[in-house]
């Protein structure tokens, strides 16, 4: 909690007890939306940065920046310039995972990381065409197969082995170029399942260190998957849409039609065989397609689909032609429409998704809340409506794409929240950076809203 931001900001409207219960800890609320302490600067030294990024990297929630930090403020003019040196020092900190993390296109011998829980991954990764100047369009494709939980080793199932070679085997079939190939094999076969905690973690560090080393372009990843890989890559963008330009589900359609609006922004293509009846895969695929018809009619451009149930086709589909259509699209990283329900999967809750961060979020296990943002010019309107559970805290809203020399004016649910001036710092760039580990997304000031 940053006290002097606090009492200066709120001493004309709350009583000498309510500032010594400040001071002492007890109370929160605005201490974080506005840091100001006059004209001193502090400068917090970039190995303290590097250092804190460092501690930060595979984490499944980001801690505070450090605090002094909050009040190194930036110009807006030098904003970009801070955003650059900033992402260096994110690379710096990332320097011994780029040297050790296994990551070698067109080896012959898969590549192992090694994951949370105790498991293990293989993949391989695949270029085809020239990289272009701003790094390839990056595909994680999923292979199918599942759970086998009969099997006596983590990869010990010839389904799943099988399954992972004919995958690697469409990498030079795709006729979109050029395209980097991200394929991983099942990290445990007795598991099956590619939203997994562990597999979370591996995705985004597959994004991270693809976007570290200049391989692949931060606004143009896509997932894709098919039968089990596409239950995976459905569960996966609803839990995470904001790292993908586009995802594709092959022979694959989940339930959970209450999360669609999480698609919100990303461009969605499914194939389904129309006589796949296991499962209700066909089903399903109908009511997807209807969902997104509607959410589409009242939403116009924001929910991009195509819904292809072909006919006289079961469970084996043509497989080759999602890429293309995938790679048409590029990543909205700042949207002015947000919609999101945070959600448990797996035992875990989203950090942070688009410009929203949920760490300072106390939740049930069982909560789902859902949130409604939307911005124009130096206004935020947010909504928040608890569905199930209990949530409670504030939710860090990451203020960028305004005019910073004017008032920023935050609502939640109708009622005016903050309104004044924001001061860009170095201490949210890093905790934003710290948090999505994007390029695009070393937001320079937030506002956390009470929930």
């Amino acid at each position: 909690m940053h006290i002097p931001t606090y009492i200066g900001r709120c001493r004309a409207r709350l009583s000498a007890l309510a500032l010594s219960v400040i001071a002492l800890g007890l109370l929160g609320g605005c201490s974080q939306t506005r840091p100001d302490r006059g004209d001193e600067a502090s400068t917090v030294s970039d190995d303290v940065l590097v250092h804190y990024l460092r501690q930060q990297i595979d984490t499944d929630a980001a801690q505070d920046a450090p605090e002094a930090s909050y009040t190194d403020y930036i110009t807006p003019q030098d904003y970009p310039a801070q955003q650059e040196r900033m992402w260096e020092l994110w690379r710096r900190a990332n320097a011994e995972r780029l040297a050790t993390q296994a990551w070698a296109i067109g080896s012959l011998n898969a590549l192992v990381w090694k994951i949370p829980q105790g498991e293990e991954m293989q993949l391989r990764l695949f270029a085809q065409g020239a990289k272009p100047e701003g790094g390839y369009p990056f595909f994680i494709n999923l292979h199918g197969g599942g759970r086998y939980p009969a099997e006596p080793g983590p990869w010990t199932s010839e389904i799943n082995e099988r399954e992972w070679y004919t995958l690697m085997s469409f990498t030079d079939r795709y006729p979109n170029r050029p395209a980097l190939y991200f394929v991983p094999r099942m990290a445990d076969d007795r598991k099956g399942r590619w939203h997994y905690a562990p597999q979370r973690v591996a995705f985004r560090r597959a994004y991270q260190i693809a976007v570290l080393r200049g391989e692949a372009d931060p606004d143009r990843v896509y997932l894709t998957g098919i039968s089990e890989g596409g239950y995976g890559t459905f569960r996966l963008a609803l839990y995470m849409p904001d790292y993908f330009a586009a995802i594709g589900p092959l022979a694959a359609a989940i339930e959970h039609l209450d999360l669609a609006e999480n698609l919100r922004n990303v461009a969605l293509r499914f194939d389904v065989g129309a006589r796949d009846y296991e499962y209700d895969r066909s089903l399903n695929a109908r009511d997807w397609r209807d969902k997104l018809d509607e959410l589409a009619k009242a939403n116009p451009g924001d929910f991009i689909h195509e819904s292809n149930i072909i006919p006289d086709h079961g469970h084996t589909i043509p497989y080759l032609t999602m890429t293309p259509w995938l790679a048409q699209h590029k990543r909205r990283t700042y949207p002015k429409h947000i919609s999101y329900t945070y959600y448990n999967i797996d035992d875990g809750f989203s950090d942070g998704v688009y410009y929203l961060g949920f760490g300072k979020v106390k939740h049930s296990r069982d909560a789902r809340l859902h949130l409604d943002v939307q911005h124009e010019g130096n206004t935020f309107e947010v909504k928040t409506k608890l569905l199930k559970g209990t949530a409670e805290g504030s939710l860090t809203l990451y203020i960028d794409e305004v005019d910073f020399s004017k008032p920023v004016v935050v609502r939640h649910n109708g009622r005016e929240v903050f309104s004044g001036i924001l001061k860009p710092s170095k201490g949210v760039m890093a905790e934003a950076i710290a948090r999505f580990g994007d390029p695009k997304r070393v937001f320079p000031a937030k506002v956390n809203i009470p929930l």
